[in-house]
């Protein structure tokens, strides 16, 4: 018998339960596969669940699968506010490689540039710049949020911080 070490059982333990939520997501009631996209819908839901264990989980199914999730975009990085710091966590990676949200984002995303989190904003700010001129909509809030940035950054350097 083998035994394992804490990061080799740690890692295990991930990877059974992302096999089995991902077989959950693609197994539905009846026994045809979900298509994909379906399956990135149920993982967008299950970021707002109130179990840390499925945010988790999702945080790192989506990471896995972030070019799936960029007409989601707008979900993954409401992630990045999360609570629990794992999930916040496993929400930046796949927005890493995520490519250009699709122009329907546009109004969403704009609307996180006023979130608290400096996460959420930086991200949302970083995917509009990806999507270049399908975000002129969201070119408003862009602009008030950068004025912001400068004031804060401005009332910093006069405190000392």
């Amino acid at each position: 018998m083998e035994v394992q070490s804490g990061d080799d059982s740690k890692s295990a333990l991930t990877s059974n339960r992302f096999n089995l939520y991902i077989s959950r997501l693609l197994t539905p009631r009846t026994t045809r596969m979900k298509p994909m996209a379906s399956a990135v819908e149920n993982l967008i839901e299950d970021l707002q669940s109130s179990d840390l264990t499925i945010r988790r989980t999702v945080a790192e199914s989506l990471s896995r699968i972030a070019t799936e999730a960029a007409s989601d975009a707008p979900a993954l990085v409401s992630a990045c506010r999360d609570d629990d710091e794992q999930v916040r966590d496993g929400s930046s990676p796949p927005l890493e490689d995520l490519p250009a949200p699709p122009s329907r984002c546009a109004e969403a995303l704009s609307a996180l540039l006023r979130d608290e989190s400096t996460d959420v904003v930086y991200w949302a700010t970083t995917l509009l710049g990806r999507m270049q001129a399908d975000a002129s909509p969201a070119v408003p809030n862009l602009t008030a949020s950068w004025q912001l940035t400068r004031r804060l950054r401005y009332v910093n350097e006069q405190h000392g911080h």
